[in-house]
């Protein structure tokens, strides 16, 4: 299914946000996600289904000095 990440469009077969954003990064604690321009709480990625042409926004915050 085709949705668009960052303005990107991007195909995907994972059905839920927590499955799509492990193709991206194992340390989720530094990612914020927007659905729909929503942020999403962590504890609910799992059972966010994503649905065709759904936007998403994914933010990850990096340390440095």
């Amino acid at each position: 299914m085709k949705i668009y990440i960052n303005d990107e469009p991007f195909e995907t077969d994972k059905t839920n946000l927590s499955d799509l954003l492990a193709t991206f990064t194992s340390d989720k604690k530094r990612i914020v996600a927007l659905v729909d321009d929503v942020p999403i709480e962590q504890s609910k990625w799992q059972s966010i289904t994503l649905k065709p042409e759904q936007k998403l926004e994914l933010l990850e915050f990096v340390g440095g000095g």
